[in-house]
């Protein structure tokens, strides 16, 4: 009886002056594409603990201060959607929250946000913009090939904290064509099976990214990728036409307070600018640190610049490290500055490091006979080591659990 009475207080309208909610309740199981003919700003998709059904809302649209929230009605036992070839896809959507749920096995995309005109020639009318996703999980997505743990394409203002990624294809995080991106306090952690391509690859006219306070586990061959060789299309309909030196694949991009483990190179730069990695603790690279390269493109880009490494600590195995930084053309050795950082390897003596070919136009003196004496959470306990590197690591949020915990 309790539970039938719980039951009919939902799928009600809330008055709030002249501004009226509604809150939508989905069981397991159950089809929910069909509720997106009817949200509007302010209402709640609630789902009800167990296996579900992935959907696709379009043209959905909150406010800034009414956003369409999509949530487990019961955040200590979150709903799961079992995706086929996406878990939940949102197009030409704004102002929508999704909180306090997981997606597993999609063949695609565990999450996609996308403009209604994502790849077209014409501007999205009214934007898509104001996208969170908090205490979310994504699990086994691919597990080969371009599949992405969340895909973002050609939106506006977006905020991913307390984000979990498990296993995937193509890249963690993706955002093509993306303006205003946070990404915070999140895991992304790779797994046996999945290809793992990259952690995070911001690309096609992405710019003003933050990502701190995060980890980054095993994420493949690439932690962070910043550009690209992305065509036309997708770079987003609005920018002002190509001028003679080109286009950014990415800029204004901020790392900091970020622990990047085991990666084949932690920070990739492709005709990107405007890259700062501070203070973060990078554990075993396998083989470069920074790269910074071309690749070839039918758009005209322009060139690398303005990279930045700094405060942060890195720290490997002896016969890992190829260089500090892998930059094929002498011309892009202007575009990394490095600031001081802490460089440790134990087996290796301190003449040896300080061979090392320092990349980058007259870098700062960088420290090399410290042992940071990393903890099992890769903070720094070395007093001198303070300054460096990131503290703490965040732990994994709470969505992160089994798939048996929540049916």
């Amino acid at each position: 009886m309790l539970e039938r009475a719980a039951l009919c207080v939902l799928l009600i309208t809330l008055g709030a002056g002249s501004a009226e909610a509604t809150q939508h309740l989905v069981s397991p199981g159950e089809s929910w594409q069909r509720i997106a003919a009817r949200l509007d700003a302010g209402d709640e998709v609630l789902l009800r603990p167990g296996r579900h059904v992935g959907a696709m809302l379009e043209d959905c649209h909150g406010e800034p201060s009414r956003p369409i929230v999509i949530r487990s009605l019961d955040p200590q036992r979150p709903a799961v959607i079992d995706a086929e070839n996406y878990g939940l896809r949102l197009r030409g959507c704004s102002h929508v929250h999704i909180k306090d749920l997981a997606i597993e096995n999609a063949k695609v995309a565990g999450i996609a946000i996308e403009s209604a005109s994502a790849g077209g020639d014409e501007d999205t009318t009214p934007p898509s913009l104001g996208f969170e996703l908090t205490n979310v999980a994504v699990r086994d997505t691919g597990p080969s090939g371009a599949r992405h743990g969340i895909a973002l394409r050609d939106i506006q203002d977006v905020q991913l904290r307390d984000v979990t990624v498990t296993g995937w294809g193509g890249s963690a995080i993706e955002a093509v064509g993306v303006r205003g991106l946070v990404v915070q306090r999140s895991t992304l952690r790779g797994k046996d099976g999945f290809t793992q391509q990259a952690g995070i690859r911001l690309r096609a006219g992405t710019e003003r990214v933050e990502i701190a306070e995060s980890l980054l586990d095993e994420c493949g061959a690439e932690a962070i990728v910043v550009g690209g060789a992305s065509k036309a299309a997708e770079f987003p309909a609005h920018l002002p036409p190509l001028g003679e030196d080109g286009r950014d694949e990415a800029s204004s991009v901020l790392v900091q307070q970020t622990v990047i483990v085991g990666p084949q190179c932690a920070l990739s730069v492709i005709h990107g600018s405007s890259v700062r990695l501070e203070s973060c603790t990078i554990v075993r690279p396998r083989r470069y640190v920074v790269s910074i390269r071309d690749e070839p493109s039918p758009v005209k880009r322009r060139a690398t610049r303005d990279v930045v490494l700094g405060s942060c600590i890195v720290t490997w195995i002896p016969g890992d490290l190829s260089l500090p930084a892998h930059i094929p053309d002498p011309a892009d050795q202007q575009a990394l500055n490095l600031e001081e950082n802490l460089w440790w390897c134990s087996g290796w003596d301190e003449e040896s490091v300080r061979l090392l070919p320092w990349p980058g136009a007259e870098p700062a003196e960088q420290l090399t006979d410290l042992d940071p004496d990393l903890d099992s959470a890769f903070t720094p306990r070395a007093i001198r080591a303070e300054g460096f590197g990131a503290r703490p690591v965040p732990l994994p949020p709470s969505t992160a659990t089994d798939a048996s915990d929540s049916e």
